[in-house]
């Protein structure tokens, strides 16, 4: 069942997912975000978007104004001390209709995850441009290089610390 908005911008409003959000999302990802996900996991863009869901610490939908959802986001892992994965996956329409409200109230999200967890990393495709383009505007550091795709596919590590 939808969950109502928590956070109502002027172009997307922001919400606990619930599990048929996945459904609704992965045919409309952006072809990047599924490229990326099939070649890290090998699965469907839907399987990942449920795990996402189901495992998550944390995860929300973004609604573009006609209740559709166009992202979702959230944290994995354990919470153990060491960090917990951060991820994104979105549609063409966060992009074009919602991305300057959706980087504002990231970057007031992200400050809330940092002082709980202290430490986000992940992996990005490096063909993976915008979402590249949006951890260097949300001021995350990058590592490495690795060949971490089903076949051979390179992904950057990318990370953030709590800074005080």
């Amino acid at each position: 069942m939808k969950t109502e908005p928590f956070i109502t911008l002027s172009s997307c409003s922001i919400r606990k997912s619930c599990e048929v959000d996945a459904h609704l999302l992965a045919p409309n990802l952006r072809e990047a975000d599924k490229q990326e996900v099939v070649s890290a996991t090998g699965r469907k863009p839907v399987e990942s978007l449920v795990k996402g869901y189901k495992l998550g610490l944390e995860c929300y939908t973004v609604d573009d104004n006609r209740g559709e959802p166009i992202a979702m986001y959230g944290i994995s892992g354990l919470d153990d001390g060491k960090g917990v994965a951060i991820w994104a996956l979105a549609s063409r329409t966060l992009v074009t209709e919602c991305r300057e409200d959706f980087k504002a109230q990231s970057k007031l999200w992200l400050a809330k995850v940092l002082k709980k967890y202290k430490h986000v990393y992940n992996y990005v495709d490096v063909r993976n441009k915008v979402h590249i383009k949006w951890l260097k505007d949300m001021g995350f550091s990058f590592g490495e290089d690795y060949e971490l795709g089903k076949n051979g596919e390179l992904f950057r590590y990318f990370y953030k610390h709590l800074t005080i």
